[in-house]
């Protein structure tokens, strides 16, 4: 996407420089303006999309594992359905409906389902605080712990996955937010594919043909 609005957004900086310097405190200004506009487009805008592409892909799997747990419900007339269980999440009360009912042994959906997991906890922290998370926040291990072995797809707007353990050590001594960044394609890829993955291994366990 990035490189669509690159290809689609001329900004013409050359327009305002003669020999290497700006023809006029008016071209300077226009200079900023420009660069501003331009990494929105090309920074900002494919953040954004990707964001809100992964916040899609998960309420995808959502519903389709509720879909999966009431069409199991409703043909085998199971004692409870998935609307009968408590959960923090869709997914938490789909796993146990999937346990209780199915006899599903989620160890082996792995390792798509702690992929998935954590993309929960991701996806909580963007929908709910706008991807802010804190070091004290329950999930934060977990979440840091993947960003930082996943570099390609994920990062920190702080670039702390990038700091080796004393810089890093002193960092996070100091600040105690910090803001994920969905700014890679590389991520909602990978959850195309564990999706996929995750949802042909239940099958299986299901023994669906």
């Amino acid at each position: 996407m990035s490189e669509f609005l690159k290809e689609k957004v001329n900004w013409k900086f050359e327009e305002l420089m003669i020999d290497g310097q700006f023809k006029n405190r008016e071209a300077e200004l226009e200079f900023l303006n420009r660069s501003s506009k331009a990494s929105e487009h090309s920074i900002f805008y494919p953040q954004s999309f990707r964001t809100a592409f992964l916040v899609q892909l998960f309420s995808i799997l959502e519903y389709e594992l509720r879909v999966i747990c009431l069409h199991h419900h409703i043909e085998n007339k199971t004692d409870f359905s998935i609307n009968d269980l408590s959960g923090r999440s869709d997914l938490e009360k789909a796993k146990k409906y999937l346990t209780k009912s199915c006899s599903v042994n989620f160890e082996n959906l792995n390792p798509e389902w702690n992929f998935l997991n954590t993309i929960r906890k991701i996806r909580n922290s963007i929908v709910h605080h706008k991807g802010e998370i804190k070091k004290t926040d329950k999930d934060w291990n977990s979440i840091f712990n993947f960003v930082k072995n996943n570099k390609d797809k994920i990062g920190f707007s702080e670039h702390i996955e990038y700091m080796n353990k004393e810089d890093y050590a002193e960092f996070i001594y100091n600040h105690q937010t910090f803001h994920l960044e969905v700014g890679r394609r590389q991520l909602n890829n990978e959850l195309v594919n564990q999706i996929c993955s995750f949802l042909h291994k239940l099958k299986t366990e299901l023994n669906w043909t």
